[in-house]
């Protein structure tokens, strides 16, 4: 019988606002290599920050949609987390009360969200971030979160 899917719950203790979160992300969710020029980088946009599936989700033992981060107080450089493995991967950042008090540009305000740690053996650094009503991130929310990220490692056109 498989276990109980971890809960998710917000964690303010460990995470405080001014905690720097990190997101991996490959071409595929900036629009691809081929439509960014030359020499030059992508413009994040929301789609670097979409949920896994409540089923995905559940497979990897939580109880509802939520994407993946590294916690910048556990993480001594981001860099630990591309690795050999993750060619094709840059890392964007956002601060944890970014996350929670969530607006557009425009002051438009949006669902805010949790945080929580989730280390694993390979990731002592790993955590989860998720909407706190346990719903998939909808697309205004994904394009505010991007509002608010940056480039800490960028993804370079360089072919």
């Amino acid at each position: 019988m498989d276990a109980e899917p971890r809960p998710l719950v917000d964690d303010r203790v460990n995470i405080p606002d001014d905690t720097l979160l990190y997101r991996r992300v490959p071409w595929d969710l900036v629009g691809g290599k081929a439509k960014c020029p030359l020499g030059e980088s992508p413009s994040l946009s929301g789609n670097a920050f979409r949920d896994w599936s409540a089923e995905l989700a559940r497979s990897r033992g939580y109880a509802g949609p939520c994407m993946s981060v590294g916690v910048g107080t556990m993480l001594n450089d981001p860099q630990q987390m591309l690795g050999e493995e993750r060619q094709g991967y840059g890392v964007a950042v956002v601060r944890a009360g970014d996350m929670r008090t969530l607006t557009r540009r425009n002051g438009t305000t949006q669902e805010p969200q949790g945080i929580m740690l989730s280390p694993t053996d390979a990731e002592p650094w790993h955590g989860v971030v998720f909407c706190l009503d346990g719903s998939r991130r909808k697309d205004p929310v994904c394009a505010a979160i991007s509002d608010h990220a940056a480039w800490v490692i960028p993804l370079l056109n360089d072919d």
